[in-house]
């Protein structure tokens, strides 16, 4: 037990520095330091692990992954999370990474839902095809969109509270049912991140998170496996 968040890093910085001395770590080792709020750790952090010659970068302070693929993964955890926002549901709809959306949601979609004004909400969505003339094109578009949160229904129900385990498992449903292609590196750098979620989140005993904290989470550890580099040291990010 520690008295305040100095004193905390304190005791955490010294027991990775006698691990380093006492052999049990090495410099090759990957080491990440997780707190509640990084904002209210940061400069403590810094300060602390600078006075004891130990490396440091805070993933906070990094870009996540720019590659099409990996980001929309992302946005469609996080569109999934937020009730579907335009901008962010789109691109999904829209994306080569998905092979099974159907070619008519992926042509038509931007264009009908800008003109429909819609913001966010799965029902807006679904409701999208009264706003379309052609009665064909409407009856298909609905049956797609339906089609597609039929696979999201399960995520949507668990968006609130899930273990990360239950999360991870579902999404990896979700990609599968919607036929996401990537390069095989970001497959596997994908999989790496929801496998450390899961690590990291049994070390800190948070056995249930939302849906919305696990998208934050696996954009902040996509982004240490995009730009992360050797010499770079103790990651450091909030949970």
């Amino acid at each position: 037990k520690y008295n305040d968040i100095e004193e905390e890093i304190e005791g955490t910085a010294r027991l990775i520095k006698n691990s380093y001395i006492c052999g049990r770590l090495n410099a090759a080792d990957f080491i990440i330091l997780t707190f509640p709020c990084i904002t209210d750790y940061a400069d403590f952090t810094k300060r602390v692990l600078k006075k004891y010659g130990l490396p440091y970068s805070i993933s906070a302070q990094k870009q996540p992954s720019q590659k099409s693929a990996l980001r929309n993964v992302l946005y469609l955890i996080e569109a999934a999370a937020d009730d579907f926002p335009r901008l962010k549901f789109t691109s999904v709809l829209n994306s080569k990474c998905f092979r099974h959306i159907p070619e008519t949601l992926k042509r038509h979609i931007p264009s009908i839902s800008l003109r429909a004004g819609i913001i966010k909400g799965k029902e807006s969505w679904i409701n999208l095809s009264s706003s379309i003339d052609d009665r064909i094109l409407a009856k298909t578009i609905k049956q797609e969109l339906l089609s597609v949160f039929r696979t999201l229904e399960r995520l949507i129900r668990l968006r609130d509270s899930a273990g990360p385990d239950v999360l991870g498992s579902e999404i990896k449903k979700v990609l599968s049912e919607l036929g996401f292609e990537a390069e095989q590196n970001d497959i596997d750098k994908l999989s790496n991140s929801m496998e450390m979620i899961n690590t990291i989140a049994g070390l800190s005993g948070r056995l249930q998170i939302s849906l919305s904290r696990y998208a934050e989470f696996l954009r902040h550890l996509l982004s240490l496996t995009e730009y992360r580099h050797e010499d770079e040291g103790i990651q450091i990010m909030d949970f």
